[in-house]
């Protein structure tokens, strides 16, 4: 977005300009991020320019949370205009008219949009993988590497998950979860075969959207959005260990953007773990972030430690709330003294 704000035919275009942001919150907590000052600079142009973004409802209630490293996207939805966007289902009136235009679909339980896409049979089949009782192994390989998937995207990874780290998480899913079942690395395989097709009686959805990737040339996912969001909304906890199994080998970019995520979802041991990794790779805004987290929990100390350190590679930020810090101490040490 940097890119585009900073352009000059997209500046000085005499046309009328949408830009449109699909899954917001990707956009926010990515690296760099969107910014009130980021926003400025694209709807600075002389003609007329509108940002539009979608956002799930429970995402954006999260994301206003957080403390100190949400401010600036709490301004960034403050000088938004929210639509909410709910489904027919939600409405008597629009849910008849739909049956009445549908009369073939079964509109008791979910709106038109989830039964024309049939996102309600592929959430049914994700969740027949965590249901009691004997399972089929394709059911149960399914499930597993489905929620790999959608974990992935969960903890704020904004890059598709390679086919093999697939397999690889998935593999520890069953052997925690299906231990008794005799799944192998090709079940899962297979599994991921029938997640990134269209699911019977579900349209042309899919559990999971791929995309070849380069170097080597092999397919990545991500997940299907309706899933993450039934995930969230049932508060299915994302394990302890995926957070740092899945970020294994990332650079500092990334885990800056997953310890984010994992701020936003209040905890804060694994927020520090991951800030730790990536301001150990010399990232100035987990840096900066690191001391935030400290300074929250009551370590002032340690958090002037990681401000003088970005304050050293030149972070704005961090010689701000360094100044302030240090201001602070001089005025509670005054006060002592008197």
């Amino acid at each position: 977005m940097a890119d585009l704000a900073g352009c000059e035919q997209y500046q000085t275009h005499p046309d009328a300009v949408f830009v449109w942001l699909e899954d917001l919150d990707e956009f926010l907590t990515t690296d760099p991020g969107l910014t009130p000052k980021l926003l400025t600079a694209l709807t600075a142009r002389s003609a007329r320019t509108v940002v539009v973004a979608t956002l799930r409802s429970e995402r954006h209630d999260e994301l206003r949370g957080g403390g100190e490293l949400g401010r600036d996207l709490r301004s960034v939805f403050e000088h938004a205009r929210r639509i909410e966007m709910e489904p027919t289902s939600a409405d008597p009136v629009e849910q008849a008219a739909a049956a009445r235009m549908y009369p073939s679909l079964d509109l008791t339980r979910y709106g038109l949009a989830e039964m024309l896409v049939g996102a309600p049979a592929l959430l049914a089949h994700y969740r027949r993988g965590r249901a009691k009782g004997r399972l089929l192994t394709s059911i149960a390989a399914f499930a597993a590497v489905v929620e790999v998937v959608v974990d992935w995207a969960r903890i704020g990874r904004p890059d598709p998950i390679p086919e093999g780290r697939v397999i690889e998480l998935a593999r520890e899913v069953v052997d925690i979860r299906y231990s008794a079942y005799d799944i192998t690395d090709d079940d899962l395989a297979t599994a991921i075969n029938e997640a990134r097709l269209p699911y019977e009686g579900a349209g042309d959805t899919t559990a999971i959207d791929s995309k070849w990737l380069t170097d080597p040339r092999i397919r990545g996912y991500r997940p299907f959005d309706y899933l993450v969001a039934a995930d969230d909304t049932d508060d299915r906890p994302i394990p302890d260990a995926y957070w740092h199994r899945a970020t294994a080998g990332a650079d500092a970019a990334i885990l800056n953007m997953v310890a984010t995520s994992a701020y936003f979802r209040g905890l804060l041991t694994t927020t520090g773990t991951l800030l730790r990794r990536a301001a150990g790779l010399g990232h100035t805004d987990a840096m900066f972030n690191l001391g935030v987290v400290l300074k929250d929990q009551g370590e002032p100390d340690n958090a002037e430690i990681w401000w003088q350190r970005a304050a050293d590679l030149g972070d704005a930020d961090a010689m701000n709330n360094l100044g302030v810090l240090l201001a602070e101490r001089d005025e509670s040490q005054g006060t002592d003294s008197s």
